[in-house]
């Protein structure tokens, strides 16, 4: 900046977030780095686009209390492995989870923010989180193995006396390191991958069919469903950031079901209804990932139960409708009624039958923004080939005009614009009440759909191939286009039917499912990565300032949002989230006195405190004649020396920053200053 005179002024100060954590970290160090943890999970996890209002901060003071649960809950895994099994977990163990996670890891971005949010200290990472994941793995493994073990895993550690806190916790002594994380980069478009690499990244879910199933932003939620050992009565999470299943409490947990409605709603997930051996439960819970706990669901005015009814979120209710139910007399039929729960409430209201469409199952339902479309599906062996769409605001349905051809019972897919059946020639756009064709080049016919996504750009489907359905297949559809293509198969999972999916937002999570008449239970699976037609570069993002680092690169679709990669790549320092860039133009250059100049340092962000400035004198005010340049540490310095007769002296100061040396300024043609050679 040039000397000029000019009005002093001060950029207001923005409020910092301001907390009680310190208060936490200082009487428990264990529960502040919970909480830390936590923040960073919160911040991955989705908050749906249909909820409309801003996401909510993270509230540590309103679930710090259920955070002292899961942080105990840890130490008396731990202290179970010694007092019950004579076990004691040791430094060697959580030192090889460590490595195992930076090796395992399926999202190497998530792993690192974990890891920072704990200062990137390997001891406290030991305790806070590798310890509490090992312990529990460990103790559950030696608990189910137990003879007579009918109480769940999480009430018996939860009572168990000789589990009592006290005040020695088990902690493995110090000394860890931290490895480098090698596992985890973005997936490559087209490709598989696997969900884990091995055993000891935990066992999978007991459920593997008809499960409840969603993907929160930072884990897929499991809960239930049909395996090897009949009705699951438990659940699993599988957190890519670690790249490990983990176990979910079934404390107050719903009983074991299949064919639940299921939604996620931004901070639970919620289960309802479903069958189980015959009965229809009318039944369910919510479940809250940050606090591992579940919270009940009124009953009351409740519609009756059914298995496999749709459900579509709209950002303040769960809407489901149709699907399999029984009656007084347990004469299966099917059903056009529905339910709506809005769980800030707690209470149920009923979709109305006039309008509906007629009874069905293995239908498909999607959430537009303002109206469910419920289309196709099967009256005990007819395939439909009609349907309505459900407006909530009214309470009404309205009629949709219908296509040539069937609808079969594969998933439907909402585009943002038009709703595509996952294998079919057809695609109907609500704003026009109009089907149209889509292109050639789908999957086979009679192909069986197991699992489908929109990626946000392509509609991603996987299943198992005729004639005899014992091979994968899988396509993806592209609107632009309106064309059909084959996706790769290298490394995807068997071909199976009812496979457990979700979209993580980068990949197709598949999981399960069974083959055979017998059948035969699947515990496998494999993460999908769409191809795009519009690749980006991302830059690796390591300390979540928006600013990546130029020579650590991916490519991800052109519109996707990848957690831990940005599309700026200039950060001149990925690893302290203040530096990202060299100083701005310092300001407020002036003459206290005859003799002494003053300045106030940059106010852009990203360059850190300035280390040092640089003083340039000039005699002409465009940078020429005669000059000297200075190095001074702080905001001020004097000049003693007077200019000749006749002349001036032209003063020019700029910053020094941790990211390099910041400019002179500009001039009133926006140009920028020339300033003096400086060493």
């Amino acid at each position: 900046m040039m000397i000029v005179r000019s009005l002093l002024w001060a950029p207001l100060l923005a409020a910092a977030f301001s907390v009680h954590a310190g208060d936490v970290s200082k009487s428990n160090p264990a529960l502040a780095d919970r909480i830390a943890l936590e923040r960073v999970r919160w911040e991955a996890r989705t908050w749906p686009e249909a909820n409309g209002a801003t996401k909510p901060r993270f509230d540590e003071g309103a679930i710090e209390t259920a955070l002292r649960r899961r942080v105990e809950s840890g130490r008396r895994a731990a202290a179970a492995m010694d007092r019950v099994w004579g076990q004691p977990i040791t430094p060697v163990q959580v030192q090889a989870e460590i490595d195992r996670m930076a090796r395992s890891t399926r999202d190497a971005a998530m792993l690192a923010k974990l890891w920072a949010a704990l200062d990137n200290d390997p001891d406290r990472i030991a305790e806070s989180l590798a310890l509490p994941i090992l312990a529990r793995r460990l103790a559950e493994a030696r608990y189910i193995d137990a003879a007579g073990s009918e109480v769940p895993f999480d009430a018996w550690l939860d009572s168990a006396p000789e589990l009592a806190a006290d005040s020695s916790p088990v902690r493995p002594a110090g000394g860890y390191r931290l490895p480098q994380i090698t596992g985890g980069a973005p997936c490559t478009p087209d490709t598989w991958r696997n969900l884990v690499d091995g055993p000891e990244d935990g066992p999978p879910p007991d459920g593997v069919w008809s499960a409840a199933t969603v993907w929160t932003g930072a884990e897929v939620l499991v809960w239930s469903g049909l395996g090897p050992s009949g009705f699951a009565e438990s659940g699993r999470r599988y957190d890519p950031a670690i790249g490990a299943w983990e176990t979910i409490s079934g404390v107050a947990a719903p009983l074991g079901r299949i064919g639940a409605a299921t939604a996620w709603t931004g901070r639970e997930m919620i289960v309802w209804t479903g069958e189980r051996s015959g009965s229809w439960p009318s039944t369910g819970g919510r479940y809250d990932p940050a606090l591992d706990v579940w919270s009940g669901i009124s009953g009351v005015a409740a519609p009756p139960g059914r298995r496999d009814p749709t459900t579509v979120w709209t950002g303040t209710s769960m809407i489901f409708w149709g699907g399999w139910t029984s009656n007084s007399q347990g004469l299966v039929f099917h059903t056009n009624t529905g339910g709506i729960y809005t769980p800030s409430t707690d209470s149920w209201s009923s979709t109305p039958v006039t309008g509906a469409p007629s009874p069905r199952r293995a239908h498909g339902a999607v959430w537009t923004g303002s109206e469910m479309i419920v289309w196709g599906g099967f009256f005990q062996m007819t395939s439909l080939s009609d349907g309505a769409r459900f407006r909530p605001a009214s309470g009404t349905w309205a009629a949709m005009t219908t296509p040539s051809g069937t609808w079969s019972s594969n998933p439907a897919l909402w585009t943002e614009s038009v709703m595509l059946n996952s294998n079919a020639p057809q695609r109907y756009d609500p704003a026009a009440n109009a089907w149209s064709p889509t292109g050639a080049g789908g999957l086979p016919g009679g192909t069986v759909v197991g699992a489908a996504a929109w990626t946000g750009e392509r509609a991603v489907v996987w299943g198992k191939a005729p004639p005899d359905l014992s091979i994968p297949a899988g396509a993806a559809y592209d609107p632009a286009t309106n064309a059909w293509s084959p996706i790769s198969l290298s490394g995807s999972p068997s071909a199976r039917s009812g496979p457990l999916y979700a979209w993580t937002g980068t990949e197709l999570f598949v999981f399960g499912g069974f083959t055979g008449s017998g059948p035969t239970y699947l515990q496998t699976g494999a993460l999908y990565c769409a191809a795009c037609s519009s690749p980006l570069t991302l830059y690796r993002d390591r300390d979540g300032d928006g600013h990546g680092d130029a020579t650590d690169t991916t490519t991800a679709c052109g519109n996707a949002t990848v957690a831990g990669w940005v599309v700026a790549g200039d950060d001149c320092h990925d690893g302290d989230a203040t530096l990202w860039t060299a100083p701005g133009e310092v300001v407020a250059l002036r003459f206290d006195s005859a003799t002494t100049l003053q300045w106030n340092p940059p106010t852009e962000p990203g360059a850190g405190t300035p280390t040092g400035y640089d003083l340039g004198r000039s005699t002409d005010p465009t940078g020429g004649g005669a000059t000297t340049c200075s190095g001074v540490a702080g905001t001020s310095t004097s000049d003693a020396e007077a200019p000749e007769p006749g002349e001036g002296f032209y003063y020019l100061a700029r910053a020094r920053g941790a990211c390099g040396v910041g400019g002179w300024g500009s001039g009133t043609d926006g140009a920028p200053r020339v300033g003096p050679a400086c060493p």
